[in-house]
């Protein structure tokens, strides 16, 4: 196989590219960890927000009742 490029050539691109190939294994390792954090915690709140939201909507209801037993003499 021929080859345009001499080996010292490319080795000299080899050797430029190597420091952003680094910094793009970084980038995407940490993306790769923030995505792998957002979709855990969009599962936990998937299953705990039914909960929550059903506890508020009951604290909503019953706050103007126990209010009002709070301004009566």
């Amino acid at each position: 196989m021929f080859l345009p490029l001499s080996p010292d050539v490319l080795e000299d691109v080899a050797d430029r590219v190597a420091p952003a190939l680094a910094f793009a294994a970084r980038v995407a390792a940490a993306y790769a960890r923030s995505w792998v954090r957002f979709v855990a915690v969009r599962a936990a709140l998937r299953k705990i927000a039914p909960n929550k939201t059903r506890r508020f909507e009951y604290a909503v209801r019953v706050a103007p009742i126990v209010a009002s037993y709070g301004v009566r003499p």
